[in-house]
């Protein structure tokens, strides 16, 4: 098997993570907007989950597609 398989899974991996931190922060604020209920407090928490799990996605991403791209330069200039 592949090197960039194993590679490519914990690219995964770490991006089903940052996603779970988006979900958190965007989910956690859902009850302040519909009951009006929630700690106002904890909206500014909430936000800065998202972000953070927007950014981590955002990272991951740029990460991985420079991987894939300094890999194939590799593989085509030694013809592997």
């Amino acid at each position: 098997m592949d090197a960039f398989y194993y590679i490519g899974a914990a690219f995964a991996l770490g991006s089903a993570i940052a996603f779970l931190v988006f979900l958190r922060g965007f989910l956690g604020q859902m009850q302040y907007y519909f009951t009006i209920a929630g700690r106002a407090d904890y909206l500014d928490i909430a936000r800065t989950r998202v972000v953070w799990g927007v950014l981590l996605l955002l990272a991951l991403f740029v990460a991985w597609e420079l991987f894939a791209w300094v890999w194939r330069s590799i593989t085509t200039l030694f013809g592997y």
